[in-house]
């Protein structure tokens, strides 16, 4: 009766005392202490540690099992009041409950590193408690409340009650334990429901499997956010087919609306569950379903918040989603045949998915499928279902889940390099692939792209090293401060000039300039690049091949262009400055002076690579891409020269005809004057070989120059525009001068005076030079920012003349079948290959035209301008010409080699008089008029140089537009 007093009393007291405890101070225990501890285990309390065991677990479960059955009162109330016991045991507190699920140690030790069963566990093998026992654990469950923000338990009772149910040696009564798990799973929080069905393949008896699938189907239909246990536990189970089938049918509905995390194992889910004959329909679901656009704009926006934390692969879904997928394409072999089957049926471009290039690149991995996936990817890219903006989407927004694949997505871009021999767009994809993947990747991976390129840039393949180029090229537009890291990768692209073309080489000087000038511009350490980079250009340049001449002059006019851009464009100018001193402005002025002095020097004997050069500077002068004061330099140096070596006055005229500075039977004559006293020299340029070496040597006028007279002219007129705002007002007197030719004789004539193969062949070269000159004074003029009537007039005219010169040359053609032009690389009929002339003068005085007159040119100035080439080189030259070659059947068959009519000419089209062909062709049409002889309405463009003018639109036109062209790749490549 004390006993029972005290112990009712003191369970209402505040004095922390436990059960155990009074049950000591009083010598009374409850009968689960009693038998355990005459079992030999060894309680402790509040937690103090694991309990103890004397004896073995099997030899106490077996002493616990014979005193409970040996209990006057067994089983009842015996085995309640056990339990009972057990319950208020558990109930102290939270830590008491955790020691029961605990392994116990035996004898004080776990033996032999063996972990033992915890006392619940050993409870649990005995049968006539195991039921009540299961019963009391699992209805503990539901008791555990979950954190609201993110649905997990803290505790990890529910876990370790759990442990104890799995892998039990012998369920009593399975059926109930399957009917109470599955009660319990709908009432606990959802941390807990996704442990409970987890687990139930380690719970559940195999008699019960077929009522669990198909609680858990239901349950997953409920409930989405339980589909990877519920897919994680049936792949454990033995299913039948019409429970597959359904189980698929309920992940397919919710495929596109499942997270993001649970993706992975469901695709993993329904790969391992495929057999061959449902395996294409899996696959197509799965391509419809799933879309990777959204996954890589999920992924995006998680990057973006957490772009300072470094993310391990399992972190990302996608990564572990093509993980999946390759699994179940290396498991089964009928998987991979879907895959391949459900891509190849696509005939659509639109049809296809990202998920197509994904799979493709995973199998590109596997052993033995390289080739066969090489070969889909080709057939794709040349079919136009394989577009652009599919692989370049598929690598920069899914890169993070393509890492493991890098190395595959490089092989797969050298394999259709090498493969687009005959099929560019092959190659336009595999710079799609090189962008792509250089935009993306960290440098590791950004090493090997650019290692990549230049092996296809030194291949010897003119398709591999364009198209590598032009990603490089590319690359440095978008990216410099990052290409700038491989600059010794790039830097040994100058072993393989050799096999390089001109134009290839032109972009390869054009990066290497941007690095250097970036490097620079950041105080980099690469200093070490411009010097190898001036050697290089110092080497060509001094070769007396034209060919490498040429690069030379190419890698310089590079540097300049880059070197020598406007101060807006140079980063670390400070651009409020309005100091005077242009070195202070552009600290590289001095390097690119240098550059056009070498080239100067060096193409004293090459005119050829000396007008390359003028044409080239007058570009940039035109596009408003060099500094303010390098132009005025060039326009100084090297361009205003051009008014003493090619403009002559009546002096010089007279000057020319007293000296007999013409051919014998063809003395020179002004032609085509509209106002003005000023000439172009032409035809005593190209007679200077055959006259006196006294005369030659008082004129000082060498043949050559004619090569770069047009040249000269396009870079003075480019820096003329520059200094007057795009206005050659000042220099209007060049489009109304005449030209100084040979005395106007017809072809009959000539022929019928036997006039010699030299002589017929002189006024070729003087017609073919004249119609240049035109030409080019016809994009100059035109080109101007303002016109006003009367310089349109004289345009018009000048296009009349051209007409007239080529009529001319068409007829002299017909009497000098061998003639080839003067300054110009033989050319064969399937390929005719223009050299823009261009020429270099030297220091001279400035001629003053502007009002159309001029001063006298004098013999010592002249004589500062070396020749291009000596007299034996012109016997040479000529001794080649006279090889058989293909022959120039009228002016129409020169003008691949002629200087190119602008763009903004065809505007003066606006001008043209359109009326029947017949009208513009009567007996009394006696050629272009004076322009004081011809009214206003008579000066319009006649049908003749309206279809001029067209038929050189037209021949634009036919060499700019590809027929085949392909919209899919059409402007991969820059």
């Amino acid at each position: 009766m004390i006993i029972t007093y005290l112990r009712e009393n003191l369970e209402r007291s505040t004095i922390m005392f436990s059960y155990i405890d009074i049950q000591l101070i009083f010598g009374q225990r409850s009968i689960f202490h009693i038998l355990t501890s005459e079992a030999g285990l060894k309680l402790k309390s509040n937690g103090e540690g694991p309990h103890e065991l004397d004896i073995e677990p099997s030899t106490f479960r077996r002493e616990l099992c014979q005193k409970l059955s040996s209990h006057p009162q067994y089983p009842d109330p015996i085995i309640d009041q056990f339990l009972e016991a057990l319950q208020d045991l558990l109930d102290e507190n939270p830590a008491q409950f955790i020691t029961c699920l605990k392994p116990l140690l035996v004898n004080g030790e776990s033996r032999f590193g063996i972990v033992a069963d915890s006392l619940i566990r050993i409870l649990l093998g005995i049968d006539f408690i195991q039921s009540k026992l299961l019963n009391q654990l699992l209805e503990r469950l539901p008791t555990f409340i979950s954190d609201s923000d993110n649905d997990n338990v803290e505790s990890p009772i529910p876990r370790l009650i759990l442990q104890q149910l799995k892998w039990l040696e012998y369920t009593v009564d399975p059926l109930r334990l399957t009917e109470k798990i599955l009660e319990m799973i709908p009432i606990t929080p959802l941390d807990i429901q996704r442990e409970i069905i987890t687990n139930l393949p380690e719970i559940i008896n195999d008699s019960e499997q077929k009522t669990v699938i198909q609680a858990l189907i239901e349950l997953m239909d409920q409930n989405h956010r339980l589909i990877v246990p519920i897919l994680d536990a049936l792949s454990n189970f033995i299913i039948q087919e019409d429970y597959m089938s359904k189980i698929r049918e309920t992940v397919f509905d919710q495929l596109e609306s499942a997270d993001l995390e649970d993706l992975p194992l469901i695709v993993k889910f329904l790969l391992q569950t495929a057999t061959p004959e449902d395996a294409f329909i899996i696959i197509k679901q799965i391509r419809e379903r799933i879309d990777f656009r959204s996954i890589g704009r999920l992924q995006s926006e998680a990057n973006q918040s957490k772009r300072n934390q470094k993310k391990k692969k399992e972190q990302v879904p996608e990564s572990l989603i093509l993980d999946s997928i390759k699994n179940g394409i290396q498991f089964h072999k009928f998987i991979m045949d879907s895959w391949i089957k459900a891509i190849n049926d696509v005939k659509v471009p639109s049809s296809h998915m990202i998920i197509d290039v994904l799979i493709l690149l995973i199998m590109h991995s596997i052993p033995g499928t390289k080739k066969k996936v090489e070969n889909i990817f080709r057939k794709k890219i040349e079919n136009g279902l394989f577009t652009r903006e599919l692989l370049e989407e598929a690598i920069t927004c899914h890169y993070e889940g393509l890492q493991e694949y890098f190395n595959n997505i490089i092989s797969l871009s050298e394999s259709l390099l090498r493969s687009s021999q005959q099929q560019a767009t092959l190659a336009r994809a595999a710079c799609s692939l090189y962008k792509s993947s250089f935009i993306v990747f960290e440098t590791y991976e950004q090493q090997e792209v650019i290692a990549s390129l230049v092996t296809h840039i030194g291949s010897g393949s003119n398709t591999e090293a364009d198209s590598a180029l032009s990603v490089l090229s590319h690359l440095v537009e978008t990216d410099l401060v990052k290409i700038c890291r491989f600059t010794i990768f790039v830097k040994g692209i100058l072993d393989y000039l050799d096999n390089l073309s001109i134009d290839q080489i032109r972009i390869l000087f054009d990066v290497l300039s941007k690095l250097i000038c970036e490097d620079a511009n950041q105080g980099g350490g690469n200093s070490g690049l411009l010097s190898e980079f001036s050697i290089v250009i110092q080497k060509q340049l001094s070769n007396p091949s034209e060919k490498y001449k040429q690069i030379g002059v190419i890698g310089a006019l590079a540097l300049v262009k880059i070197l020598g851009a406007k101060k807006s464009s140079l980063s670390d100018i400070d651009q409020t400055s309005n100091l005077n001193n242009s070195e202070k402005r552009n600290p590289f002025l001095d390097i690119v002076k240098e550059n056009l002095t070498k080239i100067e020097r060096h193409c004293v004997r090459s005119m050829a690579c000396l007008s390359f050069a003028f044409d080239e500077l007058a570009y940039f002068i035109s596009h408003d891409l060099l500094d303010e004061d390098l132009v005025i330099w060039i326009n100084d140096k090297l361009a205003s020269p051009f008014q003493d070596y090619f403009i002559l006055d009546d002096d010089d005229i007279s000057v020319y005809n007293k000296e007999a500075y013409h051919l014998p039977r063809i003395p020179s004559e002004p032609w085509m004057k509209i106002d003005g006293e000023l000439l172009n020299i032409i035809y005593p340029l190209l007679c200077e070989p055959y006259v006196s070496t006294d005369v030659r040597t008082s004129l000082g006028v060498k043949r050559d120059w004619i090569i770069s007279s047009c040249s000269m002219f396009k870079l003075w007129q480019a820096c003329e525009k520059a200094k007057n705002k795009g206005s050659l007002e000042e220099v209007d007197a060049l489009l109304g001068m005449g030209i100084l030719m040979y005395e106007k004789q017809t072809a009959d004539h000539m022929k019928s005076n036997n006039y010699t193969k030299l002589m017929c062949e002189t006024a070729c070269n003087a017609l073919f030079y004249a119609i240049n000159w035109f030409r080019e004074i016809v994009n100059a003029f035109w080109s101007q920012s303002d016109i006003d009537d009367t310089t349109c007039k004289k345009i018009i005219i000048r296009l009349q003349n051209i007409n007239e010169l080529e009529n001319l040359l068409t007829e002299l053609l017909e009497i000098t079948p061998t003639f080839q032009p003067f300054g110009f690389g033989v050319p064969t009929q399937k390929s005719v290959t223009k050299i823009r002339a261009i020429a270099a003068p030297i220091d001279s005085s400035q001629r003053n035209i502007r009002a159309g007159k001029t001063a006298r040119r004098s013999a010592i100035s002249k004589g500062k301008i070396l020749s291009a080439r000596r007299i034996e080189e012109q016997e040479e030259e000529q001794s080649k010409i006279n090889d058989p070659v293909s022959q120039f059947m009228c002016a129409a068959d020169l003008r691949p080699l002629m200087r190119e009519l602008e763009m903004e000419i065809f505007g003066i089209l606006k001008y043209g008089e359109f009326k029947k062909p017949q009208d513009d062709c009567s007996d009394n049409d006696d050629g272009p008029k004076e322009l004081n002889e011809v009214s206003d309405d008579e000066i319009r463009l006649k049908p003749k140089e309206i279809i001029y003018l067209l038929e050189d639109l037209n021949r634009k036109l036919e060499h700019k537009i590809s027929p085949s062209i392909r919209l899919n790749f059409a402007t991969i490549c820059v």
